[in-house]
């Protein structure tokens, strides 16, 4: 597994999310579905992927000794930061979208 240009494709993915989400006072409905709902799927579909077709040899989340040897392994890493992409991203589409619900200026 080409660990660079998953990572790379990852975070463009997740960028455009977020290019979305800042044009959000335009297109909102498009937003909500591009930052809210389609990139942190695809971001999340390639996670599990990579976590049951990769599981990392050693490591776990019982104890911080644990979690560092888990992510010593390149294919667990690449699988926690493209969860740490979907998960942020999702969360910001959801600030922004109950901040146009509110009535928040953006």
């Amino acid at each position: 597994m080409n660990h660079e240009l998953i990572f790379s494709l990852a975070g463009l993915m997740a960028m455009a999310g977020w290019a979305a989400l800042l044009l959000s006072p335009l297109i909102p409905v498009w937003s909500d579905r591009i930052a809210g709902f389609a990139v942190p799927g695809i971001l999340s579909a390639g996670y599990v992927v990579i976590l049951f077709a990769f599981p990392a040899p050693s490591g776990g989340f019982g104890s911080f000794a644990d979690v560092r040897e888990l992510f010593s392994h390149a294919d667990a890493l690449i699988a926690g930061w493209i969860h740490f992409l979907a998960f942020d991203l999702l969360i910001g589409a959801w600030i922004c979208r109950r901040g146009r619900q509110e009535g928040l200026p953006f």
